[in-house]
């Protein structure tokens, strides 16, 4: 039996679940990818699984602007915007700024290159994600933090919007999904824009269904799913289809009676998933374009060792710098 609860569906156990199969799936794909990219061959096969592991960034989209909308809609008066910014940005802010200084450190020893100051108060501020330049196209991998960094400066404008939106008819929710689609794909962006505005119809969707679950109308959730993966599939988009289908994926798991398997691993790597994602980040793009092996085997071990000791080094500076932020 379905029983949709907002408890179920964003409660830790399952957020936390579904954001380390979400890291896993971008450590692969980056391993995947960049292997590809640097010696200009396929991958071994057994990495070619993760070809649609970006879909792992998906997963993460979602659960945010599910917890963001969480987060928003629990005040019965006016939002507390100033607890709000400072609870989202000391998350993010101590950790990528260890990370940016780990990235100067593998400009110097990759690319034989100083990060210059501008090209670290750029990506510090989040201005990289609006230059298209040489410079900036070193660190595309970048992309998601500045991405889930304005998404946090403008969701109560969202919330605000999503609100409106779900209590009026399906119609207009599906007019308004298929105007975000629409804006996905005009052909004006850079890569790193795309990245994020593609995930734009996703982030919607995650916000308004969370107030049709807390309104218990499972026919609108149904219908706003199915409609997705319809307009994936009618635009013979695989992006698009894959993106919107996971949405729908996501959302039925959630909703099951069922207990998952190996949730204490999973849920351990999701509750540390973004350093996670910032250390390997380091490992996959930029060690992998160093050359100095060419076996996947090797490779990955190498970038899965490196992987976690820079995780626990982000996680500790992090902590460290976390203290001069403001307290709650």
């Amino acid at each position: 039996m379905l029983t949709l609860s907002l408890d179920r569906f964003f409660g830790k156990s399952n957020r936390f679940y579904f954001m380390g199969i979400a890291i896993i799936m971008i450590f692969f794909f980056h391993l995947d990818t960049h292997y590809a990219d640097t010696f200009a061959t396929n991958a071994p096969a057994w990495l070619r699984v993760f070809d649609q592991g970006y879909l792992g960034v998906d997963i993460f989209f979602i659960l945010s602007s599910f917890g963001l909308t969480i987060s928003l809609d629990k005040y019965t008066e006016k939002p507390d915007y100033k607890q709000f910014y400072l609870n989202r940005f000391k998350r993010i802010y101590p950790y990528y700024i260890c990370y940016l200084i780990l990235l100067s450190l593998s400009f110097l020893y990759v690319l034989d290159k100083t990060m210059t100051i501008r090209l670290f108060s750029d990506n510090l501020l989040c201005l990289s994600l609006f230059l298209d330049s040489p410079e900036t196209a070193l660190i595309h991998v970048d992309w998601y933090t500045q991405s889930i960094l304005l998404l946090y400066l403008f969701f109560p404008l969202v919330f605000q919007l999503n609100k409106r939106i779900s209590s009026k008819k399906f119609t207009i929710e599906a007019l308004f999904l298929l105007l975000l689609i629409l804006i996905a794909r005009l052909p004006i962006y850079t890569q790193s824009q795309y990245l994020f505005i593609s995930r734009w119809p996703v982030i919607f969707l995650a916000s308004v269904i969370y107030f049709h679950i807390k309104q218990n109308d499972y026919a609108t959730i149904i219908k706003l799913s199915l409609l997705s993966i319809l307009v994936g599939s009618l635009l013979f988009n695989l992006y698009l289809l894959l993106s919107l289908g996971v949405f729908a994926v996501v959302l039925l798991i959630c909703s099951a009676d069922i207990t998952l398997p190996f949730n204490k691993v999973f849920s351990f790597l999701g509750k540390h998933s973004y350093e996670i994602y910032l250390a390997q980040n380091v490992w996959t793009y930029y060690f992998i374009h160093t050359k100095r092996f060419d076996s996947p085997y090797i490779l990955t071990t190498i970038c899965l060792v490196g992987t976690i000791i820079t995780a626990i080094v982000i996680y500790f500076a992090g902590k460290v710098l976390s203290k001069l932020f403001p307290k709650n």
